[in-house]
């Protein structure tokens, strides 16, 4: 397979014969030696027969540094994109103890008594964490 350079990279020469491969978009690092990509670059495209260097070039894939030919790179892009424009809460902590009531003055959940209806009437701590979840969405 030939891979090329992701539109989000940026190589950076490190000296001692080292490369550092950025990807600006979800911040993946790799420090290569110069060797490995002089082994396996040609005219800005990557390939190579040989099974390491072929581990290598697959790494660097997964990590979105390099990009199959055939891919334009954007996909991760637009996954974000996607994400930024639908907006969701996926995860909510909340840290109460046992004795708990949620009625405290300053408590956010005290203007919607409803919620704190329904937390008090459920018994088991899962249902109650799956109710305030479902109420938040």
């Amino acid at each position: 397979m030939r891979y090329v350079e992701s539109p989000f990279l940026h190589k950076i020469p490190m000296g001692d014969g080292y490369t550092a491969f950025y990807n600006s978009l979800n911040m993946e690092l790799a420090f290569v030696r110069q060797e490995m990509l002089d082994n396996c670059e040609q005219d800005g495209k990557y390939q190579t027969l040989d099974f390491r260097m072929s581990s290598f070039l697959e790494s660097m894939q997964r990590m979105e540094l390099l990009i199959p030919e055939e891919s334009d790179g954007y996909d991760t892009y637009h996954e974000y994109v996607r994400a930024l424009n639908h907006p969701s809460i996926n995860i909510l902590y909340l840290l109460l103890t046992d004795a708990c009531n949620l009625r405290c003055k300053y408590c956010y959940f005290l203007a919607n008594f409803g919620l704190v209806q329904k937390w008090l009437i459920l018994g088991n701590s899962s249902e109650r964490m799956s109710t305030i979840a479902e109420d938040w969405r």
